[in-house]
């Protein structure tokens, strides 16, 4: 077919939408969102130390996370990268209690899901870093928080949580944060 030129470019446009159409319709809601935090969540992995025992020179790194089924299929997209010279392992919890998280080196709590007291001892006790999105009430509820604040996410860092789990955060990134102590 022969379509005048003043045609040809909006057809070319109408038809680049429908192409796109299938990509938009498959992105849950909120999954762009989702993205962005669980990068920054493995940003801020490069600026934690684990203890050697806990991360030997050998051996994954398990990234453990409770969170709904569209986190955990972003959340799949970072398995087999790399945190510091370790090849990632997801695994989904189906809870946050104390066994649960054994064998974590990280855990991440996202919506209202949060660690019992003695899931956080077990997570202190073994040097988990527990990260969680969104603001949490009272004392020892996560190491690092992703707390949304006027259209952006900060970061809170428990301080004296992150010491008793014999963990360290880089100076770098302690900087830009909110420490509580």
């Amino acid at each position: 077919m022969n379509y005048p030129a003043r045609l040809a470019a909006p057809l070319a446009a109408l038809l680049a939408m429908f192409a796109l159409l299938p990509m938009a319709v498959a992105q849950a809601p909120g999954t762009r969102e989702r993205q962005i935090r669980a990068a920054l969540v493995y940003k801020i992995t490069r600026f934690v130390t684990w203890p050697g025992t806990v991360l030997p020179a050998t051996g994954p790194f398990t990234f453990c996370h409770v969170s709904d089924d569209v986190t955990s299929q972003v959340l799949a997209g970072i398995e087999g990268r790399a945190i510091q010279d370790h090849r990632i392992r997801m695994r989904r919890l189906d809870g946050a209690d104390s066994k649960a998280v054994a064998g974590c080196n990280l855990v991440y709590l996202t919506g209202t899901n949060a660690l019992a007291a003695d899931a956080m001892a077990a997570a202190v006790a073994a040097s988990t870093l527990v990260v969680a999105d969104g603001p949490r009430l009272g004392d020892n509820t996560a190491m690092v928080q992703l707390v949304p604040q006027d259209n952006r996410v900060t970061l809170a860092v428990d301080l004296a949580l992150v010491r008793a789990a014999q963990l360290r955060i880089d100076a770098t990134l302690l900087q830009m944060v909110e420490v509580r102590q």
